[in-house]
């Protein structure tokens, strides 16, 4: 998982692998439109039915705590909103990738408009970032 450096990673495996059978044994059978092991139906009768049950990992994962920490390590992943993957700067600078204008350098007509060329991400929800960007680009295109 390697989620925090230098922490104990072998406790975020148990920690996320323990999580798994509570899933199987409370969550999940209630989206199957079942009773929970805890007796209780789901928290959202629309969603009743929504799933046949568990798809992965197996019983046998399920059953083997060895099998299940490798499962979690191979399915288990983090996600991020990626930026500044499209570097903004003037032609006398190699790594930049487009203009201030948001420009591909070398290719006509070719415009990035979007959370790539922003140099860090926001302290918030991106989208809002990348749509202003969005309608900044557009009105650059306009006048073109």
């Amino acid at each position: 998982m390697n989620m925090v450096r230098g922490g104990d990673h072998r406790r975020e495996e148990r920690d996320v692998s323990g999580g798994v059978p509570l899933l199987e044994r409370t969550w999940i059978p209630a989206f199957a439109g079942k009773t929970g092991s805890n007796g209780k139906k789901s928290p959202a009768p629309a969603a009743t039915g929504v799933s046949d049950g568990r798809t992965t990992p197996t019983d046998e994962v399920l059953s083997d705590d060895p099998a299940l920490d490798l499962w979690v390590r191979q399915t288990v992943g983090t996600s991020r909103d990626v930026s500044g993957t499209c570097k903004i700067g003037p032609d006398a600078d190699p790594m930049a990738v487009v203009d201030q204008e948001c420009r591909v350098k070398g290719v006509t007509g070719l415009w990035v408009a979007d959370s790539s060329v922003m140099p860090h991400v926001v302290r918030a929800n991106t989208n809002a970032t990348a749509i202003m960007i969005g309608e900044r680009v557009a009105d650059w295109v306009g006048n073109s």
